[in-house]
């Protein structure tokens, strides 16, 4: 089907091995990468 799997909050580093192994696709952790501010990137078009 092609559907992606995202785990979130993945606390530690066994954990995160074994999500791998059974084959999630992402996963959402502090060690990844820090928490940053959202900013938006997206730059909307008036149309019509």
């Amino acid at each position: 089907m092609g559907k992606k799997t995202v785990a979130k909050c993945v606390e530690n580093k066994e954990t995160f091995a074994k999500l791998k192994e059974i084959g999630v696709n992402y996963a959402q952790r502090f060690e990844l990468d820090t928490p940053q501010p959202f900013t938006p990137q997206l730059k909307l078009s008036k149309t019509g």
